[in-house]
């Protein structure tokens, strides 16, 4: 693999929560971590491609740190009820697409972390 490879599936996973399979929302520390780490990969990239994606990465954590710092936490408890709800429906055709290029993204990030 060529440079590194900044993804949203694959930047930190959190300990499984407390149903079986589904992981607890991210804390705000948890996306600002995740963001350093995507500062960290740009530095490192060797195409400005995967340089600005790293980039636009660590923008997007960041808002969503800044996003996660504003709710209450009754709307963070709704978030993950609606979460729970979400993954507990049947997957549609789009969601199965979605699902499969997050695996695949995944699988790409596994290999650097791993040093293939």
């Amino acid at each position: 693999m060529n440079g590194p490879f900044c993804t949203l599936a694959a930047l930190g996973s959190a300990a499984a929560g407390p149903i079986a399979g589904v992981q607890p929302m991210p804390t705000s520390n948890e996306y600002r971590q995740r963001a350093e780490e995507c500062f960290r990969l740009a530095n490192e990239a060797q195409t400005e491609t995967d340089r600005l994606a790293c980039l636009d990465l660590a923008r997007t954590w960041l808002e969503a740190s800044v996003r996660q710092d504003e709710m209450t936490p009754a709307q963070i408890a709704e978030a993950r009820r609606l979460e729970l709800e979400r993954k507990a429906k049947p997957e549609t055709p789009q969601s199965a697409t979605r699902s499969g290029w997050h695996r695949w993204v995944s699988g790409l990030f596994r290999q650097r972390s791993a040093g293939v």
